[in-house]
């Protein structure tokens, strides 16, 4: 365990517990409209190498927090993409 890595592992859940808020309404709703394609897959991209660089020093505190933040991003943009496709197919 890193010197505070503690700070950045409660960091992570506080950030998990709000996320899930997020989680929750797009489920609801299905409405991913405020979401870019650039916010998700930079997101995508930032959270891996988040995950690659907790995994290398054995960060457990960060690295599993941040499993759970990229499904749920994962989540988010499997939701767009099927939005997208159906907006296509209905629209011809």
């Amino acid at each position: 365990m890193g010197k505070y890595e503690y700070l950045a592992s409660i960091s992570l859940l506080l950030n998990i517990f709000s996320f899930i808020t997020l989680i929750v309404n797009v489920y609801k709703t299905g409405d991913t409209s405020n979401f870019t394609w650039f916010y998700l897959f930079g997101n995508v991209i930032s959270q891996t190498i988040l995950i690659i660089y907790a995994k290398i020093n054995n960060a457990w505190g960060i690295y599993l927090p941040t499993i759970l933040i990229l499904v749920g991003i994962l989540f988010i943009l499997f939701v767009k993409i099927k939005s997208h496709i159906q907006n296509k197919i209905r629209l011809g």
